[in-house]
């Protein structure tokens, strides 16, 4: 999707009216623009996004996840889609994928950025947020993202022929008013390495 959050748009009813004020160049003095749809940055931005994609695939027979909201399934075709922000992820058969786009093309400005599969002309591999697929004669194997790993290495000084852990840790137990805080910079150092250290652990 070429521009997920600019579509989401203001429920008047549950969200009221909102307003912003308009750039100097609208020439506009004294007077402020309501808003319609929301803004990209915007908090309520996300949710009305989800929200508007899929009122569209539940038109189109698409049942939402209970579990996982961001996952949708159709029973009379077998179609699969996952949303990742404003990457749509599909998997089924060509001519029901086919129709999919049909219809994204229609409520949305889209780029699809390959298609894999065993006919000619079918991609057969691409990278997906950071793992590359490959479609092989019986098989879809997905590597992880190497940057992520590189990453972490670098931050906490692990090299390449640094030995694993071969046992559990012994914690130093300090009273609670003797620990020591981490600054604002060594905080946000260490949730950066845990966020990507969370992101990996799927494929790792």
């Amino acid at each position: 999707m070429k521009k997920a959050h600019l579509n989401g748009k203001v429920n008047m009813e549950d969200d009221g009216r909102h307003f912003i004020e308009l750039p100097l160049e609208s020439k506009a003095d004294g007077k402020v623009g309501e808003l319609k749809r929301w803004l990209y940055g915007m908090r309520p931005a996300a949710r009305a996004w989800e929200d508007d994609y899929s009122k569209n695939l539940e038109e189109i027979d698409m049942k939402r996840g209970c579990a996982a909201p961001t996952t949708f399934w159709c029973a009379g075709t077998g179609v699969r889609c996952v949303v990742h922000g404003d990457d749509f992820t599909f998997t089924g058969k060509g001519q029901e994928l086919k129709r999919i786009r049909e219809n994204m093309e229609k409520w949305y400005e889209i780029k699809v950025r390959a298609v894999l599969g065993d006919e000619a002309g079918d991609d057969k591999k691409i990278t997906l947020l950071g793992r590359t697929l490959n479609w092989e004669k019986d098989k879809i194997t997905i590597v992880a993202g190497e940057k992520h790993a590189k990453r972490i290495m670098e931050d906490t000084g692990i090299e390449e022929d640094s030995n694993g852990l071969a046992c559990p840790c012994v914690r130093d137990w300090v009273e609670k008013d003797e620990e020591e805080k981490l600054g604002p910079e060594e905080a946000s150092a260490y949730r950066q390495t845990a966020a990507r250290a969370n992101f990996i652990a799927l494929d790792r």
